[in-house]
C-alpha cells in the first residue's frame, strides 16, 4: 500500500511540472579543465579571500609588475517556470595586469560546471558544463589608462551541454542564454560578450532557461542492437523453415 502511495505521489509530482511548470532549487558552480596559456599557473579554489565560492586563477602574477586574472562563480536559488529566462549565477571577473614579458600568459578557456539541485517538484541533481572562452589582452605599456582596447573579453559558450534530465518522458536541459546586469568598475556587457577593463573588476549575471531538448530522429544505439538481434533471429527462422521443407 505504501509503495503504491509513493508511486502515486511521484507521478503527481511529474504531472505538476507539465501543468504548472514550476521548478525550485539552488544552483552552484565550479571551474575546471582550463586550457591554453601557461598551465603552470592555473589554480582552483573552493574558498578564496574568506569567500566560500569557486574561484579560478590564471596567469603568473607579480612578475614584471603584473597580477593574475581571477574568475569567481556564485550560484543562486531559483523558483521558475519552464522556458522562462532566469539568472542562475553571478560571475565576477578580476582582470589582472596580464604580463607582456613572457611566462604566465592567462588561459584561453575554462569549463564552468553548473550544478542544479532541484527540491521541487522532485528532488534530483544535474550538472551542466559550458566552455567559456577568453580573449585576454596582454598589458601594453603604451596604454596609460584602461580602455576598451585593453579589455579582456569573455564569450558566451558556442555549444550547449549534452546533459539533460527527464521528467514525464520529456528531456530538459539548461540553456545558457546571455550575460546581463554588470556591477562594478570597468565592465561592459553584450548579450554574448562580457568585457572587463585592464586592472578592473566587474560582476555579471548569467542567464539561462530550462527548455526541452530537441532529440535527433536517429534511433538510439540500443535500438540498433535490438533491430540487429531481430534480423538475426528472423534469418535463423527462415533458414530453419527451408530446412524443414
Amino acid at each position: 500500500m505504501m509503495a503504491q502511495l509513493m508511486a502515486g505521489l511521484f507521478i503527481f509530482s511529474l504531472a505538476t511540472i507539465t501543468q504548472a511548470g514550476v521548478l525550485k532549487g539552488v544552483a552552484s558552480g565550479t571551474f575546471e579543465n582550463a586550457q591554453g596559456g601557461d598551465a603552470n599557473f592555473y589554480k582552483y579554489y573552493n574558498n578564496y579571500q574568506g569567500k566560500n565560492l569557486s574561484w579560478f586563477k590564471s596567469g603568473k602574477g607579480y612578475a614584471c609588475g603584473d597580477t593574475p586574472t581571477y574568475l569567481a562563480i556564485e550560484g543562486r536559488s531559483f523558483n521558475i517556470d519552464l522556458d522562462t529566462e532566469f539568472s542562475f549565477a553571478t560571475l565576477t571577473y578580476i582582470n589582472g595586469r596580464n604580463p607582456s614579458c613572457g611566462a604566465g600568459v592567462p588561459a584561453d578557456q575554462v569549463d564552468l560546471k553548473i550544478n542544479l539541485n532541484f527540491s521541487d517538484p522532485v528532488q534530483m541533481v544535474q550538472d551542466f558544463t559550458y566552455t567559456l572562452a577568453f580573449n585576454a589582452v596582454l598589458e601594453n605599456s603604451s596604454y596609460s589608462e584602461p580602455t576598451i582596447e585593453t579589455a579582456d573579453y569573455l564569450y558566451l559558450p558556442t555549444e550547449q551541454p549534452l546533459a539533460y534530465f527527464t521528467h514525464s518522458n520529456t528531456k530538459y536541459t539548461l540553456q545558457f542564454t546571455r550575460f546581463g546586469k554588470v556591477d562594478g568598475d570597468g565592465g561592459v556587457i553584450g548579450l554574448d560578450e562580457f568585457h572587463v577593463m585592464e586592472g578592473k573588476q566587474a560582476t555579471a549575471n548569467l542567464y539561462g532557461k530550462i527548455t526541452a531538448v530537441e532529440m535527433s530522429s536517429a534511433p538510439e544505439p540500443g535500438t540498433f542492437v535490438l533491430a540487429a538481434a531481430g534480423l538475426l533471429g528472423l534469418a535463423g527462422f527462415m533458414r530453419k523453415r527451408r530446412d524443414d521443407i
